[in-house]
């Protein structure tokens, strides 16, 4: 449907930003759950997301997690990830890029100690991050793919 649709198209504009882990907090009313996994997002035995982005918001670092509103309690982090995997074919014409650096060397974008335009984390102008026609065609019936 029209929501598949919205992540496949999310997923290749984050490919061409050089995300490569999505992390969400599916709502645990049953629905959500078969939704995302039926996307390929699951709740991993180990973190796909380096150290430094695994630090809480509480601890100074860049990960907030989300709450359920009625019982307080957190809900699980599920992740996938979506970068290309050497060697299959693409959606997107353009080759992978390494992750964003921070200053002192390490690996990701975020974290009290990083000092940065925002400007620097991104890949492309905003006004070309957009999906339309064939390309988005292409995105969905890819995922599509994997959902059967």
């Amino acid at each position: 449907g029209y929501g598949t649709c919205l992540i496949a198209g999310l997923e290749e504009l984050l490919r061409r930003e050089s995300v490569d882990v999505v992390v969400l907090y599916p709502a645990q009313n049953g629905k959500a759950p078969q939704f995302w996994s039926s996307l390929g997002y699951t709740l991993p035995p180990q973190s796909l997301l380096p150290d430094e982005e695994r630090i809480s918001f509480t601890a100074g670092g860049p990960l907030l997690p989300e709450m359920d509103p009625h019982s307080k309690e957190v809900l699980p982090r599920w992740e996938k990830r979506i970068a290309q995997i050497a060697g299959s074919s693409s959606s997107s014409s353009s080759k992978p890029k390494p992750p964003k650096t921070r200053p002192d060397g390490h690996f990701g974008g975020w974290g009290s100690r990083l000092r940065f335009k925002r400007t620097m984390l991104r890949d492309i102008p905003p006004a070309d991050s957009r999906l339309q026609g064939g390309e988005l065609q292409h995105a969905w019936d890819v995922l599509r793919e994997f959902k059967l």
